[in-house]
């Protein structure tokens, strides 16, 4: 990274948070901020996962990338919990799945 481009970075943070960013909307004030990304299941309708990130593009890509693998973990581990559950039968005798 260039001396140029060090100083430009340090003047778009802020001292008391270096993780907030300098961010304007079009035609809007500018302004420190995060970005608060998503991970949503469109057809069931809930947010799976959420994570706040500096207002950088490149780390909204990375926290996409981030939130897929989380939810990939949990969703083994669900599986494997759910695996390993006694389940009730006829005759009360326990299925081991």
């Amino acid at each position: 990274m260039s001396r140029v481009s060090r100083a430009r970075l340090r003047q778009r943070s802020r001292p008391t948070d270096p993780a907030a960013r300098w961010t304007a909307a079009p035609g809007g004030p500018a302004f420190y901020a995060y970005s608060t990304n998503y991970l949503i299941d469109v057809p069931a309708g809930i947010i799976v996962d959420v994570e706040a990130t500096p207002a950088l593009r490149t780390d909204e890509v990375n926290s996409a990338r981030t939130m897929i693998e989380r939810v990939e973990v949990r969703i083994v581990q669900i599986i494997q919990t759910f695996l390993s559950c006694s389940i009730p039968a006829v005759d009360n005798k326990a299925i081991r799945l």
